[in-house]
């Protein structure tokens, strides 16, 4: 955390030290949002709630909150406090759990806090580890109830969650390749959220759901058999199949080469509220909900101050409103405002678990930027395929290319790219835009002996 690492250990800071931090870009994604003119008021609020509850003065709480670990689970309680004040929205949301002032690994990658019931409160144990270990549960050991699946602690802990998926899809199986069957190869990213592709979801914690959900992925919609013999290798919409084909065409002259692998990059553990799998699981999950009338209609009134025309949530046809493709951000307003802590509370279904249901497990816990479990070949020139056989419910395109494999494990982006990294460390730019700079620039590294023997080290080292 920078500078302000002794600060943060040895002593609650002071107001002014506590607003410079949170102010400081470097320091947190909540600096884009207090950036305003005047009092931040979700800022003021947490401060006079803190000072109720603790008695130690405005000032203490913020730095309170997101450094020490036993304050995180109090964070639902403000939540929900300033959803009625109508002082929370997304971009706090947002902030406050992809922030380097919270415990865990920073910016992007999102906050995974092991804790255990104690007593009437609950204690977040080893929090300093989690940045090293972002696999997933330890089995045996304490239970997780705070996670990046959602923005607030989980009604049940991570290791309770299930799913049941019937009818697996026509997947090739899984070929493990090494980095040495890369080298001399041109690696480009192929970013995409975490959403499962191995059939049709039925249950979700043991309940059934009102209709099962397919799912259509994710990477390994590249694995589809039927995908493959059409010739594609992944799906996506509005400009970006042509960017990402463009990309491909370039490098190709750039570099006068076919060798092209196109390498699975993870978005972050929410980006899949954006598809129609999160949002008709959330649908197929009504019918069991118990929701009073009056809460379905504050929440039909909240959805049409921000969805133009929306049908409402007993409407049957809101899963064909929601999943029609220009839809994407109406879709993640809808699992968006499910997930506010007073909805949550009120029977709307846990929006933690059916993010659980809907990802790759193998991609559960993985910070984002995570690489290499997925991995094409790109076919320079080939046209993009707008009206596929076999199309996909959420993105409606799809980009040419052959299913190579994936890496025994996920690596860092920063080892897949060494070369771009670099070059942004010896130019002075900052580490804060590093991802964001990433997403746009999608650069293309060399496989070269160098690269291969620290991919190998570094995949070597995971069996230690």
């Amino acid at each position: 955390m920078g500078r302000y690492t002794n600060l943060l250990l040895n002593r609650p800071p002071s107001g002014p030290e506590r607003r410079m931090a949170a102010a400081d870009p470097r320091q947190s994604a909540l600096a884009a949002s207090m950036n305003v003119q005047g009092p931040d008021p979700l800022l003021e609020f947490y401060d006079n709630w803190w000072d109720g509850v603790t008695g130690q003065g405005q000032g203490s709480g913020w730095f309170g909150m997101n450094t020490i670990p036993q304050e995180l689970v109090r964070l639902g309680n403000v939540y929900d406090a300033a959803d009625e004040l109508d002082l929370a929205n997304d971009q706090y949301d947002a902030a406050f759990f992809d922030s380097n002032l919270l415990p865990g690994p920073g910016a992007g990658v999102g906050t995974i806090g092991r804790v255990t019931p104690k007593i009437d409160d609950i204690e977040i144990l080893d929090a300093a580890r989690v940045a090293d270990d972002m696999v997933g549960p330890t089995i045996g050991g304490p239970l997780t109830f705070s996670s990046d699946l959602a923005l607030r602690p989980h009604s049940i802990p991570v290791e309770e969650m299930s799913r049941t998926v019937i009818d697996p899809q026509n997947l090739l199986p899984r070929k493990i390749i090494s980095p040495s069957d890369m080298q001399n190869s041109y690696i480009y990213p192929f970013p995409g959220d975490r959403s499962a592709r191995d059939g049709f979801l039925t249950e979700i914690n043991s309940v059934p759901l009102a209709h099962r959900v397919e799912m259509e992925g994710g990477v390994d919609f590249m694995r589809d058999a039927r995908n493959q013999s059409y010739g594609n290798v992944w799906a996506s919409g509005g400009n970006v199949p042509a960017r990402l084909q463009n990309d491909i065409n370039n490098i190709a002259r750039t570099f006068d080469t076919n060798n092209i692998n196109l390498v699975y990059t993870a978005n972050s553990a929410r980006n899949a509220d954006f598809s129609t799998m999160m949002s008709d699981a959330i649908i197929a999950q009504l019918p069991s909900s118990p929701i009073l009338r009056k809460t379905v209609k504050q929440f039909d009134a909240e959805m049409k101050n921000k969805v133009a025309n929306w049908p409402g949530v007993e409407s049957d046809s809101l899963m064909a409103f929601l999943s029609a493709p220009e839809m994407g951000k109406a879709r993640k307003e809808f699992v968006e405002l499910v997930g506010k802590g007073k909805y949550q509370k009120l029977g709307f279904p846990d929006v933690g678990s059916t993010r659980y249901a809907i990802t790759q497990p193998e991609l559960l816990g993985v910070p984002t930027g995570a690489t290499g479990y997925g991995i094409g070949r790109g076919i320079p020139g080939a046209p993009i395929d707008v009206n596929p056989i076999l199309p996909h419910k959420t993105y409606p395109q799809q980009v040419k290319g052959e299913y190579l494999g994936g890496l025994q494990a996920n690596v860092p982006k920063e080892l897949m790219w060494p070369d771009w990294y670099a070059k942004r460390r010896e130019s002075g730019a900052e580490l804060k835009y590093d991802d964001y700079t990433f997403g746009r620039q999608l650069p293309v590294q060399k496989a070269t002996q160098e690269w291969v023997d620290n991919l190998e080290a570094y995949l070597e080292s995971l069996d230690n």
